[in-house]
């Protein structure tokens, strides 16, 4: 018969080996352990809380709403701005923010070939402006050779004043030749760019002999990066005695531009003028567009 084991006494041993060393660590945690702080909810202490005690939940939420005071930084010294804005050696573009430089340019926006009653035709028209964002100079040329004859030429000195950032005003002189045709007019008009990008442009003339108006619109339509598609429409309208033909010109123009200066193009161009014979017409056209 096996005998029992004796737990009951083993485990009294036990409690009585362990007791005085479970004392000891609770006496040296008590010793050397210090009181919690407070608590503290984002800058208010438990007396701040019991006060809050009587609050209703309303005015306890409206009081937590309400911003902390932001911390007041002093202002920067003179050695932090230095660092801050070093000097760029003549690259500091904070004293170039309001330059208004002068700028002159010239563009070719028609140079064309074409061909007019079984005679090669040369068509061209041109302007250019040099001056500041406000004020600037403006002259214009355009014109027409037919063989070794120039019709309807004309050139245009203005002066342009910016009426915004897409309009301006143009006031000047105009002088036409060709034909043994010399007059000169006054002219006052408007130009910019209207809703959609439509370049538009309209000048009343005032001359000896009459007076005239002409109206233009041009639009650029992106097909590709570099290919454009151009509609152009141009009303002129005169009376008076030696006073130019009425005309109505619409053309359909693609180009490819090479780079944004140089761009060739090829076209269709209808026109009407009121002419004795009421001549109406249309032909194709090739050219080159510019701008330096």
């Amino acid at each position: 018969m096996k005998r029992a084991f004796p737990f009951a006494p083993t485990l009294a041993c036990l409690l009585a080996i362990a007791s005085p060393v479970a004392f000891a660590q609770h006496a040296g945690h008590s010793q050397h352990s210090t009181p919690a702080p407070p608590m503290q909810h984002e800058g208010h202490d438990m007396s701040s809380m019991q006060d809050m005690s009587g609050m209703s939940a309303e005015e306890h939420a409206r009081m937590m709403a309400q911003p902390h005071a932001p911390s007041i930084l002093p202002p920067p010294t003179a050695e932090e701005r230095a660092r801050a804005f070093p000097d760029l050696g003549g690259m500091d573009m904070r004293e170039h923010m309001d330059d208004d430089p002068f700028v002159a340019t010239l563009q070719l926006d028609r140079l064309e070939m074409f061909r007019d009653h079984g005679a090669n035709a040369l068509e061209w028209e041109l302007h250019g402006w040099a001056g500041h964002r406000g004020n600037r100079f403006e002259w214009r040329t355009r014109g027409e050779r037919v063989g070794r004859d120039t019709h309807d030429g004309e050139l245009e000195l203005l002066w342009s004043h910016a009426t915004g950032p897409w309009w301006n005003r143009t006031l000047g002189v105009r002088h036409d030749f060709g034909d043994g045709q010399n007059r000169d007019w006054l002219a006052l008009g408007v130009e910019g760019i209207a809703p959609y990008k439509i370049d538009v442009a309209a000048t009343l003339y005032a001359g000896e002999n009459g007076i005239g108006a002409r109206a233009e619109a041009s639009y650029d339509l992106l097909l590709t990066q570099r290919l454009v598609l151009q509609p152009r429409l141009e009303a002129d309208a005169y009376a008076g005695n030696d006073a130019p033909r009425d005309s109505f010109e619409a053309g359909l123009r693609l180009r490819y531009e090479f780079t944004r200066q140089f761009a060739p193009y090829f076209g269709y161009e209808w026109s009407t003028a009121s002419t004795d014979d009421g001549e109406t017409g249309g032909h194709w056209v090739a050219g080159i567009r510019a701008w330096f």
